[in-house]
């Protein structure tokens, strides 16, 4: 098995948003289902790739944090969205 960069730990946080369509309930869950979805397709490549001492956090922002401000369409699309970070814990 190969070890993430330089044998150390590493930490991805998956976030998913939603649009303000919708009541606020059903967008933090729909905003999860989408964070844990994109989670699973990176354990599974971690996996193929034989990574390990990755951790996944994965969460639901709901319509809480919108990149696009407004009700056009453009708006609503750029807030369905899931961002992941990466953070390289100490070794």
């Amino acid at each position: 098995m190969r070890q993430a960069a330089s044998g150390s730990a590493v930490s991805v946080k998956v976030q998913g948003h939603a649009s303000a369509e919708g009541t606020e309930a059903m967008n933090r869950v729909l905003s999860f289902l989408h964070a844990a979805e994109v989670k699973r397709v990176l354990v599974e490549m971690a996996d193929k790739l034989r990574i390990e001492r990755v951790s996944f956090e994965t969460g639901g922002r709901g319509e809480s944090k919108p990149a696009g401000a407004g009700n056009m369409p453009e708006a609503r699309s750029r807030n369905r969205r899931v961002e992941v970070g990466v953070c390289q814990a100490s070794s």
